[in-house]
């Protein structure tokens, strides 16, 4: 409980940032200790970019696309790190630091990759067929 009220006052710095209005980031920059539960059964416990499995006291949750470049702050967005590997992403994707650090890529992109790939089989439209080939006889 806030002194004030129910509401937290932003500081004058806050209020400085702010005055520009043209800053379309979210004002919410971490995530709450349940959102955190969440991301991190989601990715099993382990370090999205060293795959190593990771304790939940020492867990760090980062950004896959950065705050600083306008990624949101939602349990999407967000990933299991240690340290170290927060440390080392700074402002990459994790699809680019993984690529860096040349290690396999993970679960998620791989399965982004197979949903497109069984988008293109199936087509909706009645105009996506082939026409089977038939022999015309000739006189």
């Amino acid at each position: 409980m806030y002194p004030f009220g129910k509401e937290r006052i932003p500081s004058i710095f806050e209020r400085i940032q702010n005055l520009d209005g043209d800053d379309d980031r979210d004002a919410k920059r971490t995530l709450s200790i349940n959102e955190k539960k969440i991301v991190y059964t989601r990715d099993k416990g382990r370090c999205q970019v060293c795959d190593e499995k990771v304790p939940f006291e020492q867990a760090e949750f980062g950004h896959d696309r950065a705050h600083s470049r306008g990624g949101r702050t939602t349990i999407r967005n967000g990933l299991t790190l240690h340290p170290h590997c927060n440390m080392l992403m700074r402002t990459k994707s994790l699809a680019k630091i993984r690529q860096e650090l040349k290690r396999p890529k993970s679960k998620k992109e791989k399965t982004k990759k197979k949903r497109r790939k069984s988008h293109r089989q199936y087509s909706d439209s009645p105009f996506d067929f082939e026409l089977p080939q038939i022999e015309i006889p000739r006189f």
